[in-house]
């Protein structure tokens, strides 16, 4: 529900206290609306923005 209710992953791996985001996304079932929802919206920041303005609001890779 926290996933397809907008929650990013990694919060959702901390609130359930997975070491690894395999796990989280295991246990998680998105909603096909929420996919084309971000997709869409990925899309349209792509076609407004270059590559390095979205480069830098990538957060880091945690192990």
């Amino acid at each position: 529900q926290l996933l397809n209710g907008g929650a990013d992953i990694v919060t959702i791996q901390e609130l359930l206290g997975h070491s690894e985001i395999e796990l989280t996304m295991r246990y998680s079932r998105l909603s096909n609306l929420k996919t084309q929802h971000d997709y869409y919206r990925v899309m349209e920041r792509l076609e407004t923005q270059n590559d390095d303005t979205l480069a830098a609001e990538v957060p880091p890779i945690r192990n």
